[in-house]
């Protein structure tokens, strides 16, 4: 998959594109999350915006019914989520 990287700051400036519903991401979105808050081990989320595919590399710190949560504050619609790389 063709994406472009991007710091995790920069995600506040994103305009996310919802994708088509995947069942898989939030078992690996839960996954993430564990080895994160217990290992500090980090994965790749690839998510779509209206500028195209991108990845942010970055310890998922909690997940909701609707957003991935990072540090700062920061959030990712889980609908605009395309795949997640533990």
């Amino acid at each position: 998959m063709e994406a472009n990287i991007i710091s995790k700051e920069q995600l506040k400036t994103c305009s996310f594109y919802p994708v088509s519903k995947n069942d898989e991401i939030s078992a690996q979105l839960n996954k993430a999350m564990i080895l994160g808050n217990n290992f500090k081990s980090k994965c790749k989320i690839y998510f779509n915006t209206q500028e195209g595919i991108n990845v942010v590399e970055t310890t998922v710190w909690s997940v909701s019914e609707n957003h991935v949560i990072l540090k700062g504050d920061i959030f990712i619609p889980i609908n605009a989520i395309l795949s997640v790389d533990i």
